[in-house]
This record gives structure tokens, sequence and C-alpha cells, in this order.
């Protein structure tokens, strides 16, 4: 190995060069004063980098600046989610508590560090999290997003409380119902409120709040498998007193199931659950 190659892989170590510009940014250098321009330049690089799922990479870039900017509420938030995507939880955590610091009454840093807590089924301080992002953003007289009531609804159910869940969802829906929800928060809030109809044993505004979501969604794979199971249990709690009935709703159990498997770009593990619910109709438990 010559010694010109030699010093080419130690300059590429030391910098790395912008697709963008062509610049070359000294990445490895972090930054105790930056210009905010820089800063914000730095930031939209390290987004690239996120959205190409370089998570790494995005960090180096956020790693460059953010001395010279510690309240940066943006490098915060990006940084969380890149220690999110790559695992690191106590990291991401530290960030998403800067970004709360930042801009206390966003709520987006609350909600999905909420979220990354329900992954380490750490509710109830996802649930804490909720509560002071609620009374932060009631004292400043601001509407609480969809999403929120959502996230407080699943960790309901994680904690098996489908009342508590439900009530959770219908907030969640009046809040969507005053517009500006996107369609994955719609989507989610009338899964959310279908799942716990269905284990208060309420069959006919599950499949009615399913419905609302394949309606809004054709393609919905999930819809269409929950559906299905809807009927399927629906099925079991009536078979041994109506078994026309019990019939109709096999069909729709099947025909909701296949209907899931035949929509495009379909996981191999989502399949496979598909699959076993589709065998489970034959598998009667009587009443």
């Amino acid at each position: 190995m010559n010694a010109r190659y030699i010093s080419a892989m130690m300059f590429w170590v030391l910098t790395s060069v912008s697709a963008y510009s062509g610049e070359i940014v000294k990445i490895n250098e972090e930054l105790n004063v930056a210009d905010p321009e820089y800063v914000e330049k730095m930031y939209q690089w390290a987004l690239s980098e996120f959205e190409k799922q370089a998570y790494e990479e995005s960090l180096k870039y956020i790693r460059h600046v953010i001395k010279a900017d510690m309240a940066n509420y943006k490098l915060r938030y990006l940084a969380a989610h890149d220690h999110w995507k790559l695992g690191h939880y106590e990291f991401a955590t530290t960030h998403f508590q800067a970004a709360i610091s930042a801009k206390p009454d966003n709520p987006n840093a609350y909600m999905d560090l909420a979220t990354m807590k329900i992954q380490e089924r750490n509710y109830t301080v996802a649930e804490w999290i909720l509560n002071n992002a609620m009374n932060v953003l009631q004292k400043s007289n601001k509407p609480l997003p969809s999403r929120l009531y959502n996230i407080y609804s699943r960790i309901q159910l994680m904690k098996g409380l489908p009342e508590d869940a439900l009530k959770y969802a219908q907030l969640a829906k009046a809040a969507f119902e005053k517009g500006g929800v996107g369609i994955k928060d719609k989507l989610e809030t009338m899964t959310l409120e279908a799942r716990s109809q269905l284990l208060l044993e309420n069959f006919e505004k599950a499949e009615l709040a399913t419905q609302w979501a394949i309606a809004m969604r054709k393609d919905n794979v999930y819809a269409h498998n929950l559906l299905g199971y809807i009927y399927s249990q629906w099925r079991q709690k009536i078979i041994a007193t109506d078994a026309k009935r019990a019939e109709e709703l096999k069909k729709l159990a099947a025909e909701n199931f296949q209907k899931a498997k035949k929509i495009p770009h379909v996981v191999d593990e989502f399949k496979k659950i598909i699959d076993t619910n589709l065998a489970n109709l034959d598998l009667v438990n009587l009443h």
C-alpha cells in the first residue's frame, strides 16, 4: 500500500464531501461556534442522510454543529430519531427531552418519546410523558392532537383496559372530525376503536369502526385482517345458538382474510398471521 493511497484514506476519514455542492466539510470536528445558516445547512444534510436510512451519517452532521446550538429543536429532534432507529434508547431519550425543553408546547417530541417508551414496554413512563404534554398544551390553549389520544388508547389496550382504550379512541375521533388530521392518524383511531369494541364484545360497533377504516383506504391490509378477525370472534360467540348466522360470519371472515392476503407488498410475517387466522376458522370453540 503506497503513501499516496494512505494519505487519501486519511483524508476521507477526516472529511466528508457534500453530495449537494461538492463542498468539503470536516464533520469529525465538533464546532463550538457556527453561523446559524451553516447550522441549518448541516441539519438539512443530516435530514437527507436520515431519509436514506443512513442514521450514523446523519448523526455525524448533527455532532459537527450541535455544540454551537445546544437548544436547536430540529437538531435535537432529528438526533433523537437517529438514535431511536439505531436502538440507542437512552441517547434518544436525552435528545427528545432536549427537544421538549427547546419547544415545550410542540407535541411531537412528547408523542414520539411516549411511543418509544411503549416499544420499551414502559407504559407508566409513556403515560407520564403524555400527561405532561396534555398539561402544557392546555395551559398554552393549544388543541390536543388526535395522535396524542391514539397513543393513550394504545397504552390502555396494552394494559388490558378496553373501556379506557375506547374512551381515548373516541376522543381522538372527536379531534380528527374537527379537521387537520392526516389519514394515518385517522386510520389508527378507527382501528383502535374497533379493537376496543371487539374486546368488549360489541361486535357490530367493532365491525362499523373497521369498515370506516377500510372506506378511508381500501388497500388497508391491517383493517381487512382485523375485520376478518372480528367476524371470526363474533362467530365463535354465537355458533352454539345461531348456526346459520355463524356460517355467514365465517364466510365474511374468510373473504376479508383473503382480501388482506391479495393486497400488494404485504410483509411475510403479516402473511403468516393472516394464514393462521384463516386456519383457525375451522377450529371452533363452542360456548
